[in-house]
């Protein structure tokens, strides 16, 4: 790992899980919620960097325990957060007699956030819930996507992989589908080889690229990826896949049912809607 990767995940850390709190519980004590009791700002910021700081403290604990899981799962990582919410912020509620204790005598909580009308009950527990999810996952989105910082496991893509065509064709200093002077054909997608590419297929809001030795996931839309791969070497097969057709062993045709058979033994259903324009093109007979 290079010294400039160490200081920028150093300033990420120190960034979120300190200054981060420190802002929402300064932000909080100005707004003058918490305890009928305090009366100086002081106190307020005390309460609130306490409260704060182990709510933030519990719910990045929790959530890096089930990442592992929802990785496995291939869960988005908004589905992370929130799991990882609903399982701290209960634990949150108990550990509430903790912040009790080093607060002592200015304790009892009130919050002024709330509408003016006033809620009680489930409708308060509900508006909390939101409030605090919403600030969870807000956060470590902002910290995902404009400071590409790793999120629990999760590694962000650079800006390039992730917006229209226009911003990817920036990706990392180099063109989105690179190109050899003087030449016409694409040489790279993505950073990637064409010639390596075996098969592009949508997952969710991400594209995977098929490659002779695996796979690469990147968050950039299908329908985007189709459109800016060279179409000479491939084509769509199915509305969620594009094969290369130097990777294509054969066809199977069973009824409705048709399948690509690919190098290396990965099958790519083909639809209806694209099968005869497969045959044409892999010049196979009706």
């Amino acid at each position: 790992m290079s010294d400039t990767k160490i200081a920028v995940d150093t300033r990420n850390s120190i960034l979120f899980y300190l200054m981060v709190p420190m802002g929402i519980a300064l932000f909080f004590a100005l707004s003058g919620a918490g305890n009928q009791p305090i009366t100086s700002f002081s106190e307020h910021i005390a309460y609130w960097t306490v409260s704060v700081g182990l709510c933030w403290l519990i719910l990045s604990l929790s959530t890096g325990f089930i990442a592992p899981l929802m990785r496995r799962m291939n869960a988005p990582l908004t589905l992370t957060l929130m799991t990882g919410y609903c399982i701290g912020s209960p634990i949150y509620s108990q550990a509430q007699e903790l912040r009790n204790f080093v607060l002592q005598e200015f304790v009892l909580e009130r919050s002024t956030l709330l509408p003016a009308a006033g809620l009680e009950g489930p409708y308060a527990s509900i508006y909390l819930f939101l409030l605090g999810s919403t600030l969870w996952i807000t956060s470590n989105y902002f910290f995902y996507f404009f400071l590409g910082a790793e999120r629990f496991g999760y590694k962000p893509t650079s800006y390039d992989q992730r917006g229209t065509l226009a911003a990817l064709a920036i990706a990392e200093g180099q063109p989105f589908a690179r190109k050899v002077s003087g030449d016409t054909s694409q040489t790279h997608f993505l950073g990637v080889p064409l010639a390596t590419i075996t098969f592009l297929e949508a997952d969710d809001h991400y594209t995977k690229i098929g490659l002779q030795t695996g796979t690469k996931q990147y968050h950039l839309r299908f329908s985007d990826a189709v459109r800016a791969i060279d179409p000479t070497i491939g084509m769509q097969v199915h509305r969620s896949y594009w094969v290369a057709f130097s990777a294509v062993e054969r066809m199977y045709e069973k009824g409705h049912k048709a399948e690509l058979l690919l190098t290396g033994g990965k099958r790519i259903p083909v639809s209806r809607t694209y099968r005869q324009n497969v045959r044409e093109k892999l010049n196979l007979s009706i």
